[in-house]
């Protein structure tokens, strides 16, 4: 097993380009007085994300444990997905104040968080092209009824 592993990836959309790079470091025993702490602990990684929008630059490292025994590119796609998780997340907290929200039961807040989910699916599809936040779409359909007909009408029904 080599004692650095490195892996890199690119993306160009939403007009950006960002690339990603985790760097693993596979031996960890220097780290002993911590191990008994983080049980199952097997890698320490750090993903650094570049990105270059509108001729300006960015840098950012975040640092990470895992209990997973497996490669930069698989430890750079898992936190890649957790990132779109709490996107999701961001967008209900920040549109509807979720966190706060006190439901009862367990079925009521599994029930209003699948509605609020595919209302936001709704509004991102809409604005796909557009330039404007998903929190500013619902607020203009509750404005303007032509804009939500076009909003609703837009909904593909998979069967």
């Amino acid at each position: 097993m080599k004692e650095n592993e490195i892996f890199s990836t690119i993306e160009k959309s939403h007009g950006r380009i960002e690339k990603r790079t985790c760097y693993v470091l596979n031996e960890i025993a220097f780290f002993t007085d911590y191990i008994a702490e983080w049980k199952g602990l097997k890698k320490i990684f750090a993903v650094k994300r570049k990105v270059e929008k509108d001729g300006k630059k960015t840098t950012e490292t975040s640092c990470y444990l895992s209990s997973k025994n497996t490669t930069a590119e698989k430890l750079l796609r898992y936190t890649r997905n957790h990132w779109k998780i709490e996107s999701m997340h961001h967008i209900l907290d920040v549109t509807y104040d979720e966190d706060k929200c006190k439901l009862l039961t367990q079925r009521a807040q599994e029930n209003i968080n699948i509605f609020r989910k595919m209302r936001v699916s709704v509004h991102k599809n809409h604005l796909k092209d557009k330039k404007q936040t998903v929190k500013s779409s619902m607020f203009n359909c509750l404005l303007n009824d032509k804009l939500l007909l076009e909003v609703i009408g837009n909904i593909t029904i998979l069967s």
